[in-house]
């Protein structure tokens, strides 16, 4: 399906009616952000785009003629709103990133408040504008970021003020709400975390409270962005300013859908006709049975959230097939954009990751990335085939990857990155023995299992078959004739394997069979297909 392009003006109006509902105290901005990226995910990108714009105008504006105090009040604008696109896509992530790590904005500036007693019962905010709940809303803002990404955004932004508001606020809601904070900076066990609330919260039933009060700063989830309907949407811009229904439209280029996910795509307008073509065909020579969609919206979504994925499935299941349909739809079809590294005992992680190698200068040296590398900086999709046949020593290599999002445990790389580029994305395949038969992978890469998003290839019916040699090759009546000699030579092969070591056959000898009886034009006589030539074709497919 193609997605129509967005006008600027509606996506300009989103942003408007964003800096209307939110104010300083950040009031409403859960309910009608969240609202909007259930109604838009088509635009999201472009919307973010827009509020940074808009954020950096008026900090350059502000920082002209305001005081310091001012013009950071001014920035909890974007902070409050940014807080609710965290984690939609890889892609809306790093232009966060990017805003904050440019920008001088401090969520709780030092000295925020002080003492006006010597009770120490009455605090006076140094920031005009600051209240007891505009602070609360600042703490669980904060407590949304350093969820999603702890070890950035505690570096990025200074938390030493978090310390004043535990120990020496007098507002039990402010202790613990900071206390919270510092937990996921600090990372102490769960017990060590107890401790220390009850030793902030005397009171048993005051800390009880206080955990139920504030549980809804725990769910928080990120979700993918899926595809909407273009009437919710234009219900709910006139539901936000009563106005009759606008003629826009809700999808954008950079998009698009698969299986009801949306995924970023590439930029092909300057690319060959040739890797168009080459884009079109793997898209249409992918058949979506109904028995394998559920698979294809799991894939999807991983890619769509940004988590690795392991499929798993006997030889010729279609594993590789439905990830190349996938990256197609992303315009991604060869190196460098996707990449398909076929493991083996022979790859080590030198040639995984990269080398020095020397130069046509003597004594010169220079570094040559290895795929796994150009993906990671690059931004390309990167695909193990049959996980299970790869060697121990490229477990630490990949586990740093998926799990840690950089390349530090390969002390020789000079690329030193902390977190991937947002388009990068990672599969494995693993090669089963049957559907009902599954393998553990090899000694050190149980951890693949434990952080990918696991999907298991189904078993193809014979209709599902006849569908796809229907709309593949157009075969009409030969179909049947094609599965019956081909299920007969499976029969016959099984029945020798328990003779002597030889192979079975799978779909892949299937589809090479349907090729060559493609190429060749078989005809009919006296309506039946001579099935000694489909023989013939099947022997030498599989040879």
């Amino acid at each position: 399906m193609e997605l129509a392009p967005c006008g600027k003006n509606a996506c300009a109006y989103l942003v408007d009616q964003l800096f209307k509902i939110n104010s300083a105290e950040g009031k409403s901005v859960q309910k009608h952000v969240d609202h909007m990226i259930k109604t838009f995910p088509n635009i999201l990108i472009d919307i973010v785009n827009l509020v940074i714009k808009r954020a950096t105008n008026n900090a350059r504006e502000f920082s002209g003629h305001c005081q310091a105090a001012e013009a950071n009040i001014q920035q909890l604008k974007p902070f409050f709103v940014l807080g609710w696109f965290l984690g939609r896509s890889p892609q809306v992530s790093n232009l966060i990133y990017n805003y904050f790590e440019n920008s001088s904005f401090q969520p709780l500036p030092e000295e925020t408040f002080q003492y006006v007693s010597t009770k120490q019962e009455e605090i006076a905010y140094a920031y005009p504008g600051f209240d007891d709940e505009l602070v609360k809303n600042i703490l669980i803002t904060y407590f949304k970021y350093l969820s999603f990404n702890p070890r950035w955004f505690s570096v990025v932004w200074n938390w030493s003020e978090l310390g004043r508001f535990v120990s020496l606020h007098p507002s039990k809601d402010i202790n613990y709400l900071a206390a919270c904070c510092l937990s996921i900076i600090t990372r102490p066990s769960r017990h060590q975390h107890m401790m220390f609330l009850q030793d902030l919260i005397r009171e048993p039933s005051q800390l009880i409270e206080q955990q139920l009060k504030h549980a809804n700063i725990f769910k928080h989830k990120s979700r993918p962005l899926i595809e909407t309907k273009p009437e919710r949407a234009s219900e709910f811009i006139k539901s936000m300013d009563g106005s009759e229904t606008r003629s826009y439209e809700f999808c954008t280029e950079s998009l698009t859908k698969v299986a009801n996910s949306l995924l970023p795509k590439r930029d092909v307008s300057l690319e060959s006709n040739h890797m168009k073509k080459t884009i079109e065909k793997t898209i249409n020579r992918f058949i979506p049975v109904p028995s394998i969609c559920d698979s294809l919206s799991r894939i999807a979504y991983a890619a769509s959230i940004n988590k690795p994925c392991l499929i798993r499935g006997p030889t010729g299941s279609g594993k590789t097939s439905i990830l190349d349909y996938i990256a197609a739809h992303t315009n991604r079809s060869r190196p460098p954009d996707y990449i398909k590294v076929h493991v083996g005992d022979q790859l080590d992680s030198k040639s995984l990751v990269g080398s020095y190698v020397c130069t046509e200068i003597p004594g010169q040296f220079e570094w040559h990335a290895g795929p796994l590398t150009q993906a990671f900086a690059y931004g390309s999709w990167i695909v193990f085939e049959d996980i299970d046949l790869a060697p121990p020593e490229m477990a630490q290599v990949i586990h740093s990857v998926i799990e840690n999002g950089n390349l530090s445990c390969v002390s020789c790389c000079p690329i030193k990155m902390d977190n991937p580029h947002p388009d990068f994305r990672i599969f494995f395949t693993q090669r089963t023995r049957s559907h009902n038969h599954i393998d553990s992978l090899r000694l050190g890469f149980g951890f693949v299992e434990r952080l990918c998003d696991i999907v298991d290839m189904p078993e193809l019916s014979d209709s599902d078959l006849k569908e796809i040699l229907e709309k593949r090759y157009q075969f009409g009546p030969l179909k049947d004739t094609i599965l019956e000699i081909f299920h007969s030579a499976q029969k016959s092969m099984m029945e020798a394997n328990l003779a002597r070591a030889s192979r079975s056959l799978t779909l892949t000898d299937l589809f090479k069979f349907c090729e060559r009886v493609s190429k060749n034009g078989i005809k009919m006589n006296d309506g039946k297909y001579a099935s000694s030539d489909l023989d013939c074709i099947l022997m030498d497919a599989i040879d």
